[in-house]
This record gives C-alpha cells, structure tokens and sequence, in this order.
C-alpha cells in the first residue's frame, strides 16, 4: 500500500508456521518490507528530526510511525494479529525488516508487548540495516527487553 510519510509504498506481511507438533502451531511471523528505491534515503527528503512520543518509553520518527501505522491500522494488519493469536494463543512472535520495515518491525514489536497482545519475553526481533527508529529511551528500552539471544551486528551487506 501507498505510505505517504515516506513517499514509497509499504508492505508486510503475516503467517504462521506449521509446526506439527501436538496439533499446535508455531510461531506467528510478521515481515516488514524495505524501500523499493536502493537510493530512497538520497532520494527523498526524510526528515530524522520530527520525533513524537510512543506508548510512553521515548520518541520515535514520526515518519516511521505514520507508516507504521498505515500498516498496522488502516492496513489491517493489527486485526490479522489479533486473529492468528486468538487461534494461537500459545504462539510466540518472529517479527523481521529490512531498512524501513526494520524500523516499523521494531515499532510493531513494541506495539505488540506494550498492548499486551504478547509479552515482551515471546517476541522476537530481527532487523537488518535498520535506520535510527527513535530517540536514547526508545532505543534502550528495545535493547533492554528480555528476549533469550540478542545479536547486534555492525555491517550490512547490500547486494
């Protein structure tokens, strides 16, 4: 779908695995697509100042969260959340992206354990060249979360 806040269009995406294992499922996935431009960061007049607050742990680019939220509202991506949990209320969280969908997959991982749709501890965030999301509170309160591994990697490879 069209994301105006970032002059690019938006998509993301929502499953489940199939774990055959005493009838359950396994993991709810939700994957965030990067720009469809390589050069859009050069290309688009991106603004990392204009920040606002989120769900009270700091602030976020309200770029990012206009287009998160186009996803996860108007998009009704929230609502297929909800369903695929309330059939799979035991079912953790695989939340990845790429470039901007990094930053609305740490939004979204957010989202989901502050709302209480899953705790902090069965979310999974993965993200690859992930743009700054937010502001010191924002960023520590994602880093301090307690999930079992966290990998931080310093390079990116672009292909």
């Amino acid at each position: 779908m069209k994301c105006p806040s970032l002059n690019d269009i938006c998509s993301g995406y929502t499953a489940i695995t199939n774990t055959y294992q005493n009838d359950s499922y396994g993991p709810i996935i939700i994957a965030f697509k990067g720009p469809t431009d390589p050069d859009y960061f050069y290309a688009s007049d991106f603004n990392y100042t204009e920040m606002v607050p989120f769900v009270g742990i700091g602030k976020v680019s309200k770029q990012f969260l206009d287009a998160f939220n186009n996803m996860w509202i108007n998009a009704g991506m929230k609502d297929d959340i909800l369903t695929l949990k309330n059939k799979n209320p035991f079912s953790n969280f695989i939340i990845v992206g790429h470039s901007t969908g990094g930053a609305m997959a740490s939004l979204a991982a957010v989202t989901i354990a502050a709302s209480r749709i899953a705790y902090a501890q069965v979310v999974g965030l993965f993200t690859f060249g992930q743009p700054r999301t937010g502001d010191k509170d924002f960023a520590d309160t994602v880093t301090s979360a307690p999930i079992s591994v966290q990998t931080q990697f310093k390079y990116t490879i672009l292909f």
